[in-house]
Formats: structure tokens, C-alpha cells, sequence
């Protein structure tokens, strides 16, 4: 493979790598907004009603639902991970 060939390559590389760090980006922000959303409503819902003020299947639903907004926020931060390292390898190509 010629030289040009391969800055061609990795020209095209460091592109690709651009659009997927930036499509992480935008997709963690906008899964992170709406979790925020909803976490700060479960846990207003449950300061604003005490211990006990819900029936147990109700706030087993609520616990549920929290459970849920962690995973989900574990995924995004591991998303967030994936795009820091799409940015260091973008970096390297760059140096190249």
C-alpha cells in the first residue's frame, strides 16, 4: 500500500471516528436528560410522601422504577467511557 493510500485510509478513519464520538455524545446527553427527569421526580415523589404513605405494590413500582433509572445511568456513563476513548484513538490518528 502507498503512502497515499494509506494517509487516504486513515484520513477516512479519523472521519469515522469523528462521527462516532460525536453521535456518542449527543445520544449519552440525550438518554442523560430524561433520567435526570425522572430520577428527581421519583425521589420528590417519595420525600413528599414519608414512609408508608403508598401502598406496598405502588412503592415497589417506585422501586422498581429507580432501579431501573440506575442501570440505565451505569449505560450511559459506559457510553460516555466508549466516546473518551474514541476521542484518545481520534487523537492519535491525528498525531499520525
Amino acid at each position: 500500500m502507498s503512502a497515499s493510500e494509506q494517509h487516504s485510509e486513515l484520513t477516512a478513519a479519523r472521519a469515522h471516528l469523528e462521527v462516532l464520538a460525536s453521535e456518542l455524545t449527543r445520544f449519552s446527553h440525550d438518554v442523560q436528560n430524561p433520567l435526570s427527569i425522572l430520577s428527581g421526580n421519583i425521589e420528590l415523589i417519595n420525600a413528599m410522601s414519608g414512609e408508608g404513605a403508598f401502598e406496598p405494590a405502588v412503592q415497589e413500582s417506585f422501586d422498581d422504577i429507580q432501579a431501573a433509572i440506575g442501570k440505565l445511568a451505569e449505560i450511559v456513563g459506559r457510553l460516555q467511557s466508549i466516546r473518551e476513548r474514541v476521542s484518545e484513538i481520534e487523537s492519535a490518528f491525528s498525531a499520525q
